[in-house]
């Protein structure tokens, strides 16, 4: 009977209407390219943490302040900076022009202006206009093996300007690789996740840091 069907009490059908709300609102929000899809690990996502993006975009800014006619920009799996970078003062002003190379669709749709569909196994399939175009090169590889930071290293190599500033966050066990594949060296900042990964973390870059002292 209608007396068996159980009935959620006003409290608890507030709170799950809440929750409801709040989900709806960061799926919105993560549309218009304001906050982060939630991860997939399956494609081995984490996402930095607020601190670490706001750090690594504004030394992007530093170290690109000196161009005279602006900078490209190249977010190599690392899609949780572009939220970020998109609000500095270079991006509005069109000084800092950036393009996220980037695995996951759901960033195209997001983000449609700056996306370029890549996949670190076919590492020299990028459009030929984007050869030799970024003055500044930022990637993160997902999985912490030599063959994929090496084939991340042959897409930065062909994307990147002969003079271009490369910075490689990775795990600390790659360093041998990144060093050897890019001539980088270990700088003194360590990236954090908001999910506070238990790897030992690092960057490495072929230039002089100027803020991640």
């Amino acid at each position: 009977s209608d007396d068996d069907v159980p009935v959620l009490s006003a409290d608890v059908l507030a709170l799950v209407q809440q929750l409801q709300h709040a989900q709806q609102e960061r799926e919105q929000q993560a549309m218009e390219g304001e906050t982060m899809p939630e991860e997939d690990w399956q494609l081995s996502q984490f996402w930095y943490s607020e601190e670490t993006a706001v750090k690594l975009c504004e030394e992007i800014q530093a170290a690109c302040a000196d161009l005279p006619e602006g900078a490209n920009v190249a977010l190599v799996s690392t899609p949780t900076l572009l939220p970020t970078f998109k609000k500095l003062e270079g991006f509005q002003s069109g000084r800092l022009r950036v393009k996220l190379f980037e695995n996951d669709t759901r960033f195209g749709t997001i983000h449609p202006d700056e996306f370029v569909h890549y996949d670190y196994n076919a590492p020299l399939n990028v459009p030929s206009t984007l050869h030799a175009h970024f003055d500044f090169v930022i990637a993160d590889p997902p999985f912490l093996a030599p063959e994929c930071t090496k084939k991340f290293a042959e897409t930065i190599r062909l994307i990147g300007k002969k003079e271009a500033k490369i910075m490689v966050c990775t795990g600390a066990t790659m360093e041998d690789t990144v060093v050897s594949e890019l001539q980088a060296h270990r700088t003194p900042f360590r990236p954090g996740h908001a999910n506070n990964l238990s790897n030992d973390f690092a960057s490495f870059a072929n230039y002089e840091v100027k803020t991640l002292i």
